[in-house]
């Protein structure tokens, strides 16, 4: 028979214990000052990013009129190039229209110029977010001090692949910003906060529904834990397979000698996910009623099943997060698995080049749009050969592992969910953008243990260069198209 107790435990786990809430500390000093240190750096490249390309540039043709109607109180207008909901422009309007009341009538307070400066404010926040969510996560490793985290935080804000658009006005900043705040909320076990603002997070950017799912999931894993735990004591380790055969045998002899009890752990789960089921259904009906997760121009947006998308996340993390996962031990250890598990290593390659070989696409854009560095990607590596997609499997290999290895002390729920989110975000994408990269890469950086700061401190360098090195080429290196008198700019 289960106590009482144990069952009251299980019910208030799923509904978010309220002490719970009463326990999550304000960030301290180092980490207010961090951020705001960070906003103030951020300003210098905004301004002369700004002041090289005053006018709106690529999709901020598109963003910044829609952005200004809505500043005026036209909220009828929709401009059909536009494919994402206008969570963006709202939140923009509700930040800039008070400055109104203070600025001279004659200044447009939804200038081109206001509205990029709202991503610079998104951007401080990812920031602060970024060093509640890992603080959070790595709570209870002694190892890892404040400072430590503090810099990881630093260092992640500057992640490159985001940090850009820090000067633009696009989408990615608030919609990574309303997603990493859903996750911390969820981390704390404040769930209709967290659904609340996962709403939020889908205004900005449908594709978000993704990350809605991945903290639901995380949800119900926490609670097939906590029950696993109490029905079997002896478990030790929940971070690989045998965990699932542990829970299958745990539900089969539930089912036979204690219903109550399976009826018990749905009643947990319900409770703690009710509300993100809630917005799954809404986002559901949203599709049903637009025809699809697009809005707008549909025609250049079409899902196909690009599974080698996955290949390209892995290459990817593999080299923005060199100092931590690609360090010489962990070579050795690939070299020694690869050795020690043949059989697996045959199915990775086989499975590989099978998908490589029938799944691989490329959008028109990636071959048209000389403006973007996967343009060159594709043209100086993928394109040298026809067996260079071949050839890379061996990359692939290593990243596959090495992000395994990065993740080993997460449990199998976690590692199970967090794969069929990334695969749900990347594998029907057919455009290769770095930019659809960026949530999977922060939740995953976030995850893994870092202790040595001066590891972070020479990857803040690096992302720090990288960033120089992009606002400068997309500041100096401009170049025109022939038929066309407008300067063209490199960029993400």
């Amino acid at each position: 028979m289960f106590s009482i107790s144990g069952t009251k435990h299980l019910i208030s786990a799923g509904s978010g214990i309220h002490k719970q809430r009463l326990n999550v500390k304000m960030p301290d000093v180092s980490a207010c000052l961090a951020a705001a240190t960070f906003l103030l750096i951020s300003i210098i490249p905004f301004y002369f990013s700004n002041d090289a390309q005053p006018k709106p540039y690529m999709d901020e043709i598109f963003h910044v009129p829609q952005a200004k109607r809505f500043c005026d109180g036209n909220y009828s207008y929709w401009d059909p190039m536009i494919t994402t909901l206008p969570g963006l422009y709202i939140i923009s309007v509700v930040l800039l229209k008070p400055l109104s009341l203070i600025l001279p009538q004659t200044q447009d307070v939804c200038s081109t110029h206001n509205l990029r400066a709202v991503n610079l404010l998104f951007m401080s926040g990812n920031m602060f977010l970024l060093y509640l969510i890992i603080k959070k996560i790595h709570v209870n490793n002694k190892m890892i001090s404040n400072s430590t985290l503090v810099l990881n935080a630093w260092t992640l804000a500057f992640f490159p692949v985001l940090y850009f658009f820090s000067g633009m006005y696009y989408t990615d900043p608030g919609a990574v910003c309303f997603t990493l705040l859903m996750y911390y909320l969820n981390l704390n076990g404040n769930h209709f906060a967290s659904a609340i603002f996962g709403v939020v997070a889908i205004v900005f950017r449908q594709t978000n529904i993704i990350w809605v799912l991945f903290v639901l999931g995380l949800t119900k894993g926490r609670q097939l834990i906590i029950w696993m735990e109490q029905e079997k004591k002896d478990i030790t380790r929940m971070t690989d397979l045998r965990t699932l055969i542990t829970l299958f045998n745990l539900i089969f002899k539930s089912v036979r000698h204690k219903p109550s009890r399976i009826f018990e752990l749905i009643l947990a789960i319900f409770k703690s996910t009710w509300c993100y089921i809630a917005v799954v259904i809404g986002f559901i009906t949203f599709v049903f009623i637009n025809g699809g997760i697009v809005v707008g121009d549909k025609s250049h947006h079409q899902a196909c099943l690009n599974f080698p998308q996955i290949f390209y996340f892995l290459c990817v993390t593999l080299a923005f997060s060199c100092m931590h996962i690609a360090s010489p031990s962990k070579i050795v250890y690939f070299l020694k698995f690869s050795f020690q598990s043949p059989v697996k290593v045959s199915v990775f390659v086989l499975l590989a080049y099978y998908l490589i070989a029938n799944y691989t696409y490329v959008h028109e854009y990636l071959l048209a749009d000389n403006r973007h560095y996967p343009f060159y990607v594709w043209s100086k590596i993928f394109k040298r050969h026809e067996n260079v997609k071949y050839g890379l499997i061996v990359v692939y290999l290593f990243a596959a592992i090495a992000v395994s290895k990065a993740l080993e002390n997460k449990d199998v729920f976690w590692k199970i969910v967090f794969l069929i989110c990334l695969c749900a975000c990347s594998i029907p994408q057919k455009l290769l953008e770095f930019r659809y990269f960026i949530i999977p890469y922060l939740i995953f950086r976030v995850n893994i243990t870092i202790t040595s700061k001066f590891k972070l401190l020479v990857e803040l360098l690096l992302y720090i260069s990288i960033n120089f090195l992009t606002f400068y080429i997309f500041i100096q290196k401009t170049f025109k198209w022939s038929d066309s008198d407008d300067l063209q700019r490199f960029m993400w």
